[in-house]
């Protein structure tokens, strides 16, 4: 096909829908460290790490740029084996092993514990890249509302009814909600999955950090880890560098490092990324008044959105949304922010669901006290004159 027409036709409906999206400066990482002004609520960097001057220091004295190969080709470099070993640990689990990025951990994971042959049954919201993962593994894909455990059971009772011998049940979730803030029913959904004799895979993404023993997850703060048979993570969130991971037994890693393609066949992290995630894994294990601190401040700024007669959805964590629905006055909300030094980025469908647009506000260890109130009535303000809100 010569004509590219049909590419301007897609982006000319997406424009006219309101879900058009663009590249933008990365005001954040532009700007030094304490500087006035903008306030930065699009970064994942939950604990401020990532330039904390003991991290930093760790990307000192690397010898390479990169790490050449694949794992299984160049091989595992000492850096890999020491992270790998202390996020084991530190996550209550027997084995890990790292991807080039929290994406790639899940689309790497989830058809290597399922086949065409078997039966996923996952969240409604859980990220894309777990679906990816799912649709990669051919498995049957059952989808249950969001934060259901009854939905869940209806499922299970009717997949179960048609169950082949050796026919594999996983459940996928996420313990804190990216987009949403909420956290899962993990008790809940683990009993479910024991009286199913289904298997379990929590998403931790967004939970390292902020909740558990030093910030060990929503699975370490429910004591839940001997019921979880795999977690994934991320390194690019409160650990502030890049990569995913995995946590699991010995022998699912060891098939992992066999059957995973984006395990398998992508190059690996490179000692300038390992080295500051562990420095910053060493710093959440050795002040564990980090996450909880950081939740203190996202709750304030929760009930001063909340009392301003905004609606922040069901979030109980760092990730504050103020629900938009239409994907217009997001798009809005989030510009007349903008002038004024508040960087919260729309979030419009299909990231979540149609009539679900919001502005996601991540709050973060960056965030002084007199930032947040500073903020809160600068969003209160501005969603009064779009008529969003009370």
């Amino acid at each position: 096909m010569s004509s590219e027409q049909w590419i301007e036709d897609i982006l000319l409906t997406l424009r006219a829908d309101g879900l058009e999206r663009t590249l933008k400066p990365n005001i954040g990482l532009m700007q030094s460290p304490g500087s006035a002004g903008v306030l930065d609520f699009s970064s994942n960097d939950y604990l401020n790490l990532s330039r904390a001057p003991d991290v930093l220091a760790a990307m000192q004295g690397v010898l390479s740029a990169g790490s050449g190969a694949s794992r299984l080709v160049s091989g595992t470099l000492p850096c890999h084996t020491a992270l790998e070993h202390d996020l084991a640990l530190f996550k209550g689990y027997a084995a890990c092993l790292l991807f080039g990025a929290g994406y790639l951990a899940n689309i790497g994971v989830v058809p290597v514990l399922v086949n065409r042959d078997d039966a996923v049954f996952s969240d409604r919201l859980v990220h894309a890249s777990l679906i990816d993962g799912i649709t990669l593994s051919r498995s049957r894909h059952f989808r249950f509302q969001h934060n259901s455990p009854d939905h869940l059971e209806q499922l299970l009772q009717k997949a179960s009814a048609a169950r082949r011998p050796r026919m594999k049940f996983l459940c996928v979730v996420e313990s804190i909600y990216s987009m949403d803030g909420d956290a899962a029913p993990l008790a809940d959904i683990c009993e479910l999955v024991e009286r199913f004799d289904a298997s379990l895979l929590v998403d931790e993404a967004h939970a390292i950090g902020v909740f558990g023993r030093g910030g060990a997850g929503l699975v370490d703060e429910l004591a839940l880890q001997h019921r979880v048979p795999c977690c994934t993570g991320t390194l690019s969130k409160a650990l502030g560098s890049c990569g995913g991971f995995v946590v699991c037994s010995h022998l699912v890693k060891e098939l992992i490092v066999n059957r995973s393609r984006p395990f398998i066949y992508n190059t690996a992290l490179p000692p300038g990324v390992v080295q500051p995630a562990h420095a910053a894994l060493r710093k959440m294990q050795q002040d564990e008044s980090l996450g909880a601190e950081l939740r203190r401040r996202a709750q304030g700024f929760r009930e001063m959105l909340q009392l301003g007669g905004l609606n922040t959805m069901g979030s109980i964590s760092q990730i504050v949304p103020v629900m938009t629905k239409d994907s217009d006055a997001a798009v809005r909300l989030s510009a007349h922010l903008a002038a004024q030094g508040i960087v919260a980025q729309a979030i419009r469908p299909p990231t979540v669901p149609k009539g679900t647009a919001r502005l996601r506000f991540s709050v973060t260890l960056a965030h002084s006290l007199d930032d947040l109130h500073r903020a809160a009535a600068v969003v209160i303000a501005e969603a009064a004159k779009l008529g969003i809100g009370g």
